[in-house]
């Protein structure tokens, strides 16, 4: 997480003001974790609406990320700032990544 999430979102996953949504408690985040996954993966561009806010700021993928490294990504930030205890796999990462 410090390495490839941490400059924008912060360590403590409340992110940058208006410029960059947070982790910590995001519904955009925990309503759907394939769409995480595949941001994670691929970046995004675009308007999207975290917690009632609106945020229009370009995020980078990490196109290098191997699956297992993702779904410890994900593992970390859903234990951390989603709704409790989760561990993500491989298998499941690697099926939120399929086309």
């Amino acid at each position: 997480y410090m390495q490839y999430c941490a400059n924008c979102h912060q360590k403590d996953g409340t992110g940058l003001g208006l410029l960059i949504p947070p982790l910590k408690n995001a519904d955009y985040m925990l309503e759907d974790p394939a769409r995480t996954a595949r941001t994670i993966r691929h970046g995004l561009k675009g308007e999207i609406v975290v917690n009632g806010q609106q945020y229009n700021q370009p995020m980078p993928g990490n196109p290098a990320l191997k699956p297992i490294e993702i779904a410890q990504l994900m593992t970390y930030i859903f234990s951390t700032w989603g709704e409790g205890e989760i561990l993500y796999t491989v298998d499941e990462i690697t099926q939120f990544l399929a086309p």
